[in-house]
């Protein structure tokens, strides 16, 4: 009887065992997605005066958009799972045909942490927009290439802005932030635990703070700094990209 329950013991061990080491077999899906918020509400493009108290505008954003690349997931295990390439590269968009979501299909399993880069490292920015179909992310649908630089343009922020602070005047400032050059990309990494099982999906909502661009830990004065295309004012643009990774935290 004895041999019997040891026996027993063993299978259900074994059996164990067999489950943990199988029960994330397979791929699920996993979504990012940013909410950009001003004065905690979703932003209104181009349809919406915001005052900005701590420096005393009144501004309306027309333009923002960013790239995320090199997503990188951590399972407690400690196995890296990364996501590198053109095929990884999502274009966050707030306008039009893009995305305000990345979708990607990651082996199933149990993780603890995930990063990303904003911007593109060197070597995707060494590719051009016909090296990809019209509607990738980097294709000339996106319309972020700059001839002139031989980069692309990792992030677009664009309005105007009312610098007097006066209720009903005219917003007769216009702000234009383009970053864009091999070098000026972000990491940005999360501890973030969560399970994805096979043929499951999971959503990681982020929210991103956007007056944290201009009041982050680097600030830029929106009265005074209204542009930068990176090379003719890389403080700014080093200064925003700062920001950026910044304004960006989990829901």
């Amino acid at each position: 009887m004895k041999k019997l329950v040891s026996l027993f013991s063993v299978l259900i061990v074994l059996v164990f065992v067999s489950f943990s080491c199988t029960k994330y077999k397979g791929n699920g899906t996993l979504i990012l997605a940013i909410h950009p918020t001003i004065n905690g509400s979703d932003i209104d493009i181009a349809n919406t005066i915001y005052n900005e108290s701590t420096q005393g505008v009144r501004f309306r954003m027309d333009h923002l958009e960013f790239y995320i690349s090199a997503i990188k997931l951590i399972k407690k295990d400690n196995t890296v799972v990364s996501l590198t390439g053109a095929d990884a590269v999502r274009l966050f968009y707030w306008k039009d045909i893009y995305a305000k979501t990345a979708t990607y299909t990651i082996p199933a399993g149990e993780y603890k942490q995930i990063s990303y880069t904003i911007g593109l490292d060197n070597t995707l920015n060494r590719t051009v927009p016909d090296d990809y179909n019209t509607n990738h992310p980097m294709g000339t649908n996106s319309g972020n290439y700059w001839i002139m630089n031989n980069s692309y343009i990792f992030s677009k922020l664009e309005g105007f802005v009312d610098t007097s602070n006066t209720p009903g005047a005219p917003l007769t400032y216009s702000y234009v932030y383009h970053i864009g050059d091999n070098g000026y990309t972000k990491d940005v990494s999360f501890n973030k635990s969560f399970t994805l099982k096979e043929k499951e999906t999971v959503e990681i909502p982020f929210n991103m703070d956007v007056l944290k661009l201009w009041n982050g830990p680097t600030p830029i004065n929106f009265k005074t700094e209204l542009e930068t295309h990176t090379t003719n004012k890389p403080d700014i643009a080093n200064r925003l990209l700062n920001n950026y990774a910044a304004a960006i935290t989990l829901e």
